[in-house]
């Protein structure tokens, strides 16, 4: 009889009941006349009703402004290498060849993309495109663990409020955030300018293979600027204790890495931590949020292989949108910055 009740309903009044289940009885009648008929066969034979409530509650979140939504989801039957990344766009289909780039960069191949175009009663349109993804090293991905860090990497991506390398890794191997990667790819910008002999995508392999070691440099970076855990001497002293069972931790884990090279690279952005004297890294704008750029004041002397005559202190800024850098030959300096059309080399000017 079950059986036989299922066969003789529609998908469409599987999506009634769902919306008056999960929205109640005020609610459900709005989204009922706005997505009964929405939902083309494709995605109907692709998805359940009950699949699609999520898929209808990242669609109301499309308002104003905000174009695009996503969810990051496995489904029941998938390896623990697998993903799939639905992308939510008002409007006009995503060119694919904006959004493959962006999910590779963060350590993923794309093996499959499926489109589906969502026609909603008040003639508003939704592409959805349903990515199916693996993690390149075949390894298992914490998809609890990094959902939100995943999304949000990737809308700041898509509207160029971060850069699209392979720093952004980090995000799947290390769980770190976006902003804790920012900090890694400044200080790579930093190394470029002084004269490092590797080249940003060898900087950004190594730390994405040693995952754990680039977390743990991030850690140090935390635990030595952040003033939440500078309040009292009692604080500080528990941050340096913090901060040298840290560096401890990272000498162990250097000691195992092999490659020469990639032990040479990693310890370059250990010694920089070290060198850093200051931060605007924990500043907001005044809207509460980051800041867009960051800068390091940073102890020249300190700097392992930095090209001479080394200055006194420099003052390293970067963003996405512009990097510039404030050389001080001494305690009491004048100066300030000026724009160089040098991008690879305006340290020296």
């Amino acid at each position: 009889d079950e059986r036989l009740r299922r066969a003789a309903r529609s998908w469409r009044d599987d999506l009634k009941d769902a919306l008056q289940e999960h929205f109640g009885e005020q609610t459900s009648p709005e989204l009922w006349t706005q997505y009964q008929t929405a939902f083309a066969a494709g995605y109907r034979d692709a998805f359940t009703a009950t699949n699609a409530l999520s898929d209808i509650a990242r669609m109301e979140e499309l308002t104003g402004d905000v174009t695009l939504a996503m969810q990051l989801y496995r489904p029941e039957d998938a390896a623990d290498s697998s993903l799939r990344f639905k992308v939510f766009h008002a409007g006009g289909p995503l060119p694919l060849s904006d959004c493959l780039p962006v999910l590779e960069n963060m350590g993923l191949k794309v093996v499959d993309e499926n489109p589906h175009k969502i026609k909603r009663a008040d003639g508003s349109r939704v592409w959805i495109h349903d990515f199916g993804l693996v993690s390149n090293s075949g390894g298992s991905v914490r998809i609890e663990a990094i959902r939100e860090q995943f999304q949000e990497t990737f809308a700041r991506v898509w509207a160029g409020e971060i850069e699209n390398d392979g720093f952004n890794r980090l995000v799947v191997s290390a769980g770190l955030h976006w902003r804790d990667v920012v900090v890694l790819r400044a200080y790579s910008k930093y190394l470029r300018q002084a004269g490092i002999a590797f080249s940003p995508e060898y900087m950004e392999s190594t730390l994405a293979g040693n995952a754990e070691i680039a977390g743990r440099i991030v850690e140090y970076f935390h635990t030595r600027f952040d003033p939440a855990g500078s309040k009292s001497a009692a604080d500080v002293k528990k941050r340096n204790q913090t901060a040298k069972r840290i560096v401890g931790r990272i000498h162990g884990l250097l000691d195992q890495v092999a490659n020469l090279d990639e032990d040479r690279i990693l310890r370059r952005f250990l010694n920089l931590v070290d060198s850093t004297l200051r931060t605007n890294f924990y500043q907001t704008a005044e809207g509460g949020d980051a800041k867009a750029y960051v800068s390091f004041k940073l102890n020249s002397q300190e700097i392992d292989e930095l090209p001479l005559p080394r200055p006194h202190v420099e003052i390293f800024v970067y963003s996405p949108r512009v990097e510039a850098v404030h050389l001080r030959g001494g305690r009491v300096a004048r100066g300030g910055l000026r724009w160089s059309d040098r991008r690879e080399d305006f340290r020296t000017e």
